[in-house]
């Protein structure tokens, strides 16, 4: 073991940076020695992986990785550069996260129907904005455009935060992230979700609907 251990966090900032600094927090006393946080965005996860993948087989480097990484990015790209079964051992899972379905705060749509029916009078407007390709919001927005029969496109970004600043500004009519990374722009009134993952509505969302609702 070397002198410091490293947690790859493979999204910049949001919901995910903040649970790799929790998880350094927490190493730090048992192991007795540093452990920081190297921030590795990029390519929905796969530059971080990149990182791990070539690091010193010293166990003195772990990533936190979606599952996206190791199971549908092998699938969905040609250029993955690392095998996911060989490259990396896996721990345990740290966390899971639901996803919400949003736009800015002044959008007309008060509700995902209203969503829908806009799109359907605004054909040309029917893209989303999901935090990397290959990513599971990208996919999410596949499933809800073949659930409402019309095709969206996805506009990949590095990241939530640009996809956020888009998405507030009316540049991308909709956007898709973790409840986690979102939540707190609709309790500010920055952005309206309009429904979010799962077969339960979310405990701090009780008035969102989920898309199964």
């Amino acid at each position: 073991m070397t002198s410091e251990e490293e947690v790859v966090c493979v999204f910049e900032g949001g919901s995910a940076r903040n649970v790799a600094l929790y998880l350094a927090e927490r190493m730090r006393e048992p192991l007795k020695r540093p452990v920081f946080v190297e921030e590795r965005p990029g390519a929905g996860g796969r530059v971080g992986a990149l990182a791990l993948k070539n690091a010193a087989p010293d166990g003195a480097t772990v990533a936190m990785l979606p599952i996206a990484v190791p199971v549908l990015a092998p699938m969905t790209f040609r250029d993955v550069q690392y095998d996911a079964m060989h490259d990396f051992s896996p721990i345990s899972q740290i966390a899971s996260y639901r996803f919400a379905f949003a736009v800015a705060a002044n959008h007309p749509a008060q509700s995902f129907p209203d969503f829908v029916a806009w799109l359907k009078s605004h054909p040309s407007q029917a893209f989303y904005g999901s935090p990397a390709a290959g990513s599971l919001p990208h996919f999410l927005g596949v499933l809800i455009s073949k659930a409402i029969g019309i095709d969206m496109t996805q506009v990949a970004y590095r990241g939530f935060a640009p996809m956020s600043i888009d998405l507030i500004g009316g540049t991308v009519p909709a956007g898709i992230s973790s409840i986690s990374d979102l939540i707190d722009m609709h309790r500010a009134g920055r952005l309206r979700i309009l429904a979010t993952s799962g077969s339960q509505r979310e405990s701090q969302l009780p008035d969102v609907p989920t898309r199964a609702d």
